[in-house]
């Protein structure tokens, strides 16, 4: 079985002294996991008081994001738990855009990854499912309306605020797949040209639009006319 433990920080654990095994290390929480159960203790009190409505402004959800948000290092942990599970996985999202450009841009949310039904076998989603939920996710209801290019997915979440996305697709073209790079390791990840497809056909965030921008710039690609159309209604020229 693998070892993969998934959001943990090497500074989480105290080290065990050398010869000393009568009993487990005491666990010390990093500054994010203790920022992180702060924020959640924070958010607990405000909900039910008069200043809930502090919950539903941009600032909070721009806080909270930079909190939770994941970074290089879980993102190889997630690659890494799909490969010891020997289920074939590409980034896609804010952090498959990323791994195309070789550098981390801007906060992600969350770790998109795609599976193909037709590079795995019968029963592969649900032993990933369970896999994660030996390393503390959760299945998280999903309250967001399907997209249009990605309509099937799984979301799994744990206490640190970590989300992870399963996005199962039937088959995924080879010329839709590439290989990027974070923290200076070769990831699979969803090509420019097939992150672009899955940026069509619908009102583009401001991250998405940041996202476009950079993959059209650095790969000499057209933006699809959702984006266009997006800067030119709201007035953005960058």
């Amino acid at each position: 079985m693998s070892n993969v433990q998934l959001g943990v920080d090497p500074g989480d654990v105290a080290a065990e002294p050398a010869g000393d095994r009568r009993r487990p290390a005491p666990r010390r929480a990093s500054g994010r996991q203790a920022g992180v159960r702060v924020a959640r203790a924070v958010h607990d009190l405000l909900r039910r008081s008069p200043l809930r409505a502090v919950l539903e402004t941009s600032a909070y959800a721009r806080l909270r994001g930079r909190l939770t948000a994941a970074r290089p290092a879980d993102v190889l942990q997630v690659l890494d738990l799909f490969e010891a599970e020997g289920v074939p996985a590409w980034l896609v999202g804010g952090w498959g855009v990323d791994a195309l450009l070789g550098e981390h841009t801007r906060p992600h949310s969350d770790v998109d990854v795609v599976i193909s039904r037709a590079r795995s076998t019968e029963g592969d989603e649900h032993r990933l499912i369970e896999a994660f939920e030996r390393r503390g996710f959760a299945v998280t209801p999903d309250e967001g309306s399907p997209g249009r290019w990605l309509p099937e997915r799984v979301i799994l979440g744990n206490r640190a605020g970590r989300t992870v996305e399963l996005l199962p697709v039937d088959d995924l073209d080879d010329s839709l797949v590439a290989v990027g790079t974070v923290a200076g390791r070769s990831v699979p990840c969803v090509s420019a040209e097939g992150q672009l497809v899955l940026h069509h056909g619908y009102a583009l965030r401001a991250v998405d639009r940041h996202d476009v921008g950079r993959l059209c710039a650095r790969f000499g690609l057209m933006a699809p006319r959702s984006a266009t159309a997006a800067r030119a209604s709201n007035g953005d020229h960058r």
